[in-house]
C-alpha cells in the first residue's frame, strides 16, 4: 500500500500518534511515534485540539493513505463480543444486529455501528461464528470530524480503543495462540481492560480513574508542577526531591487506586467468565510508573509485564513538546493498534472518510 497509515490517540493532556510507513530500500515497515502536549491544566476543547493537531500533522499527513482515531469513555463507545454459533449463514447479519441492539443505551442520541472479526489484526470483515460489535456515539464522531477536518484532510476512520489495544498486542506477541491475556491500559483519566482468548478479542471494560489521581495528589501535597510530579513517580529525581520520598507521600492514593483496579479486574473476570489469566500486560502512562507495576504484580501468578507495542519493529519515539523526559513506548499502545487497523482497512477496502468499521450502519437502535 502506498503512503503511510496513522493511529491517533487523543488523551486529556497528550496526543499520541504512530505512523507506519514502508521503507523501499530496506524492504520493511518502520514506525514513528510522536506525542505532543495539549494542555497542562484543563480538558482540551475544540480550539485547543485543532491548534495542537495542526502542529503535529502538516508534513506527515501529506503522506497519509488512511488514519484511524481511537474513541473511548463512558457511553461514547460500546464494544461487545457476539456469539453467532449455530445461526444459519443467511441469518448472520440480522441476528448480529438484533443481538447488538441490547447493548446500546436507551437514551442514545444515535450511534455509528459496525461488526468486525474478533481477531483485530486480520482482515476486518464481519464473517465468522463470533464477531465484535462496535458502536460509537455519533455526537463524538461529529466533534472529532470537525476537529480533524480543521487540522488535516486525510481520510479518518473511527475505532474502539479496545480493539486497537488487542491489535497492538497481537502484533507484538509471539505466544497469543494458547493463552488468556489481560491488557490493562492505565491512562491519565481512564483505565481500560481488554481480555484476549487464543489471540481473539473477548471482553472490554473501563473505569473513570487513571494515574492522574495519584499525580494530582502528589502535586498538591508537595506543591510541584505536573511534569516534576510525573518524573518523581517514574523513578527520577525532580524539583530537588528523591522519588522514594514522593512515593511515600501518596501511598494512600496508590492503595486506593489499586483497589479500584482490583474491582475492574474482578468485574472483567465475572462478566467474561474467565478466572485465571496466563499473563497480564500493562500499557499507557501508568505502565511507566514503577510503583503502580510493583503494586499490581502480587495480584497475578506471573506478575505483570509492560506492553511495548514497538517490539521487533524499527522505530523512533519523540516528543514534540518541551516535556522533560523521553516518551515511554507504553504510551503508544493504542496509537499503534489504530495505525495497524487503518493499514488493514485501507488495504482491503480503500479509503473511507467516515466509518466506524467497513460496511457500518448509522443510528442502529436509535
Amino acid at each position: 500500500m502506498r503512503g503511510s497509515t496513522f493511529g491517533i490517540d487523543i488523551g486529556h493532556h497528550l496526543v499520541k500518534l504512530v505512523e507506519l510507513h514502508y521503507v523501499p530500500r530496506q524492504r520493511r515497515v518502520m514506525a514513528d511515534g510522536y506525542c505532543i502536549e495539549i494542555s497542562k491544566d484543563k480538558v482540551p476543547g475544540r480550539t485547543l485540539l485543532v491548534r495542537t493537531l495542526k502542529h503535529i500533522f502538516p508534513r506527515r499527513m501529506k503522506r497519509a493513505a488512511q488514519s484511524a482515531l481511537g474513541v473511548y469513555g463512558g457511553h461514547n463507545v460500546v464494544l461487545k463480543r457476539i456469539d453467532l454459533r449455530g445461526v444459519p449463514q443467511g441469518d448472520v447479519a440480522s441476528a448480529a444486529e438484533a443481538e447488538a441492539k441490547q447493548y446500546l443505551p436507551e437514551d442514545a442520541d444515535g450511534y455509528i455501528t459496525g461488526f468486525t472479526t474478533t481477531n483485530p489484526v486480520l482482515n476486518p470483515s464481519a464473517e465468522g461464528s463470533e464477531v465484535a460489535f462496535v458502536g460509537i456515539r455519533e455526537a463524538i464522531c461529529d466533534f472529532y470530524d470537525e476537529v480533524l477536518m480543521s487540522s488535516h484532510k486525510a481520510p479518518v476512520q473511527f475505532e474502539a480503543a479496545g480493539l486497537a489495544l488487542a491489535a497492538s498486542y497481537q502484533r507484538a506477541s509471539l505466544r497469543s495462540e494458547d493463552e488468556l491475556i489481560g491488557i490493562l491500559d492505565i491512562g491519565e483519566a481512564l483505565t481500560k481492560i481488554v481480555l484476549l482468548k487464543k489471540g481473539e478479542f473477548l471482553f472490554y471494560e473501563e473505569m473513570d480513574i487513571g494515574c492522574r489521581f495519584i499525580i494530582s495528589a502528589l502535586q498538591q501535597r508537595l506543591g510541584i508542577a505536573l511534569w516534576p510530579a510525573v518524573s518523581l513517580l517514574s523513578g527520577h529525581e525532580a524539583a530537588g526531591l528523591a522519588p522514594e520520598y514522593a512515593i511515600k507521600n501518596v501511598q494512600s492514593e496508590i492503595s486506593a487506586f489499586i483497589t479500584r483496579i482490583k474491582d475492574l479486574i474482578w468485574r472483567a473476570r465475572l462478566n467474561s467468565q474467565t478466572w485465571f489469566f496466563d499473563r497480564m500486560l500493562v500499557c499507557g502512562g501508568g505502565a511507566a510508573i514503577p510503583c503502580i507495576l510493583d503494586a499490581l504484580s502480587p495480584l497475578f501468578r506471573y506478575g505483570v509485564t509492560a506492553l511495548n507495542p514497538f517490539v521487533g519493529l524499527p522505530h523512533r519515539c519523540r516528543s514534540l513538546s518541551k516535556i522533560p523526559m523521553p516518551p515511554a513506548s507504553t504510551l503508544f499502545a493504542v496509537a499503534m493498534g489504530l495505525a495497524l487497523r487503518a493499514r488493514y482497512v485501507s488495504t482491503e477496502y480503500g479509503s473511507n472518510s467516515r466509518s466506524a468499521l467497513p460496511g457500518h450502519r448509522r443510528l442502529l437502535g436509535h
